[in-house]
């Protein structure tokens, strides 16, 4: 497990970034980065004004930092929309989040199209900023609400029974969306400049809510949106799609690029759908700086061709885009952040910097966040992505903690193979209708290659299963076993570790423990065992070599799920081991806790499953006696982590237990070492369980120490 997925390890930490390449001031070079407590820190104030040395070194190997992506054009992903999913909008919020996260979009505007005044006031307050984290996925800037007050003429996807004008001022707008929704959800909205009474209401609109306002679906001329601008509309919506076309006496609002407006930005979809690469091209030696890369994906983001929703239209997608059912109207993309930056170098021959400038800076300083978002400057929030030199997404570090899921190199790019994902067995039926309202295509053998996110079965899979990592590059090669080691100084372990029968009583995840034969003087007994997790449950046999006092070993055989499974504890006696103080307590990321009364505080901590790494091992069926980074052996692993106030040596500072009194073997003390080996019959289990090693192990060595606790205090 990487030290970075602990926020008790990396509280008040300064991590160093080094071996890297930045993205600043408008240029890539080499340098390092400072991070404390989610903020890039000023090297001269560190060093010179705190004197301050790193506590943590990243080894980026090369690779290219950028800060996080901003999409301010979401209307939904991963089979949730935000415009219909009232009900389940909450966790439309929370799934998407987290989805757009392992995306790399740290960022982004949750998107309403044209709905009823109804939806907007039960929606909007679901959609209001929220911080991110590791915990629940990207950070939400506000909604952007996208009509209906537009031109009825360019449409789009919109309903057109629902739009709307402003001809009673700004008291339509707030009758529309609420006042109040205005002022605390919303980050800014799309109008077309001649919709009557729209032009009056820009400025009060920004006064008295600080809602920003967006030209868009608008059949209005150049003079139209020079006034809006004027007006204070600075920004245009998804620029060539539902506007008027180009003309050399009348532009319209694309005719904006060329009046010379720093300060006005322009989102773009470079999908190669909705606008020609030749149009984007031109857009960008039109007016570079004001460049937005924007997705206008729907809930069929990262999903596989099919019937979905926008709203409460009906889309249909396949390989030419997505459309309004039964028309070729656009309705919307399905593409991902990462890859409207490489089209936009494809289309355009733009500079590194400036396609990732588009994703980052353009549209942080179009909402007036630049001081702490789209930057790497210093007291910027420290959503970082680590990129190679083709700006696939190696890694993502969010708020001070690395996000552990991230190794992909072609997002939507799915898997040849459905082999490792078989192994998952998930308890899908083709019956799913009613479970995936919005996807009527789900059946069995497809929902294998695609994220699955509402399995009632499987108390809801909250995270995409990402459809090209290097875990399943090597699904049909033998699994390599895992393992991990501890040691720790402590009295009566051998007494509860030789005690199987008990296991059931303490160990997590343990439903059931036998020992069939118990003598003392046999040393070698059989024991059956039968572990579980979310309904999956593995049910073994093992042979127990009980020497005592010395050893306890366990070589496991009749299994279904692992290939292998043993462990031994060792028990010496502990020499001239001394009482740590009191502010020794915190732990290295290899150490388990001591006994004291802090025990059932670090238990609970230990058991938290909050992060993303811990959401996917809630959600997934699979074995959770697991925890290490998933990178571990990805060939996509170019990321080294070291502490550097802490020992080099691999072995654990010796825990003491407080009271000296005597414990087995006459000893005041025992040293007691575990280790354990295991692999799974499944490539993909395999591979998944690098990320839960270390904490899932270290919950039961806890478990151990807690037992331990309740028999000799």
């Amino acid at each position: 497990m990487s030290i970075l997925t602990d926020p008790e390890l990396v509280k008040d930490k300064l991590l160093k970034f080094h071996n890297c390449r930045i993205l600043k001031n408008h240029a890539i070079y080499e340098d390092y980065l400072l991070v404390l407590n989610g903020k890039i820190q000023d090297p001269k104030k560190i060093f010179y004004d705190l004197r301050r040395e790193p506590d943590i070194l990243i080894d980026c190997k090369g690779g290219i930092l950028s800060p996080g992506y901003i999409d301010i054009q979401l209307n939904g992903s991963v089979g949730y929309d935000f415009s219909s999913d009232i009900d389940t909008i909450e966790e439309a919020v929370d799934n998407v989040s987290k989805a757009q996260l392992l995306m790399g979009v740290t960022s982004y505007c949750p998107t309403m199209v044209s709905s009823p005044k109804e939806k907007y006031h039960k929606i909007l307050p679901s959609l209001k900023p929220r911080p991110g984290s590791i915990y629940n996925g990207a950070e939400i800037l506000g909604a952007h609400i996208e009509g209906p007050f537009i031109n009825p003429r360019k449409k789009g996807a919109h309903d057109e029974r629902i739009l709307r004008t402003a001809e009673n001022g700004i008291d339509d707008i707030y009758d529309c969306y609420g006042k109040e929704n205005l002022k605390e959800c919303v980050c800014f909205m799309t109008a077309a400049p001649e919709v009557k009474g729209i032009m009056d209401v820009i400025r009060p609109l920004h006064e008295e809510t600080g809602v920003l306002m967006s030209m868009g679906h608008s059949l209005g001329g150049v003079h139209d949106a020079e006034s809006a601008y004027n007006n204070g509309a600075k920004l245009i919506t998804h620029l060539f799609n539902a506007m008027t076309t180009f003309h050399q006496r009348d532009p319209g609002i694309v005719g904006m690029l060329g009046a010379s407006h720093d300060d006005l930005y322009y989102g773009i979809i470079c999908d190669g759908i909705h606008v020609h690469p030749n149009s984007v091209k031109i857009s960008y030696f039109a007016h570079p700086s004001g460049a937005i890369l924007v997705t206008d994906a729907i809930c069929a983001q990262c999903l596989e061709p099919g019937e979905y929703s926008l709203g409460d239209m009906n889309v249909h997608v396949d390989s030419n885009g997505v459309f309004i059912s039964g028309t070729e109207t656009i309705a919307g993309s399905v593409i991902s952040l990462e890859n409207c930056v490489k089209n936009f170098i494809s289309f355009t021959g733009a500079s590194k910097v400036e396609a990732l400038e588009a994703a980052t800076l353009h549209p942080a300083k179009a909402l007036s966040i630049e001081h702490k978002k789209g930057t790497l400057d210093y007291g910027a929030d420290a959503d970082l992505l680590l990129l190679d030199d083709t700006l696939s997404i190696l890694r993502i570090f969010f708020y001070f903690k690395h996000c552990p899921l991230f190794l992909l190199t072609s997002f939507l790019t799915p898997i040849n193979s459905f082999d490792a994902l078989y192994s998952l067995k998930l308890p899908i039926v083709n019956s799913t209708r009613q479970q995936f309202p919005k996807c009527s295509n789900f059946d069995a053998e497809k929902m294998l290659a695609r994220p699955t996110f509402k399995l009632k079965t499987l108390d809801a899979i909250q995270l995409p299963i990402i459809r090209h990592l290097s875990i399943f590059s090597n699904a049909s090669s033998k699994p390599k076993p895992l393992t991990y080691s501890e040691s720790v100084v402590l009295e009566y372990m051998y007494s509860v570790v030789s005690d199987v029968n008990s296991y059931k009583q303490f160990l997590p995840w343990c439903i059931n423990s036998r020992l069939f034969e118990n003598s003392r003087k046999t040393i070698q007994n059989e024991s059956g065992s039968e572990i579980g997790f979310r309904g999956i449950s593995e049910k073994y046999t093992s042979v127990v070599t009980l020497e005592h006092p010395r050893s306890v070993t366990s070589v496991s055989h009749d299994m279904a799920i692992f290939s292998i499974l043993q462990s031994r504890w060792s028990f010496s006696p502990a020499i001239n081991q001394t009482q740590p103080s009191k502010k020794d307590t915190l732990l290295s990321n290899n150490q388990s806790p001591l006994i004291s009364d802090n025990l059932q505080k670090f238990s609970a901590s230990t058991s938290k499953e909050n992060t993303l790494a811990g959401s996917l091992k809630r959600r997934l069926p699979i074995n959770p006696l697991i925890e290490r980074h998933l990178l571990k052996n990805s060939p996509a692993q170019n990321l080294e982590f070291s502490t550097l106030s802490q020992t080099k040596t691999k072995m654990k500072s010796p825990l003491i237990n407080e009271s000296n009194s005597a414990g087995e073997n006459n000893s005041s003390s025992t040293l007691v070492h575990f280790d354990i080996e295991f692999a799974f019959n499944s490539a993909l289990y395999n591979s998944l369980s690098s990320l839960f090693l270390d904490s899932v192990c270290k919950k039961m060595m806890s478990a151990f120490i807690s037992r331990l606790k309740v028999l000799y205090g």
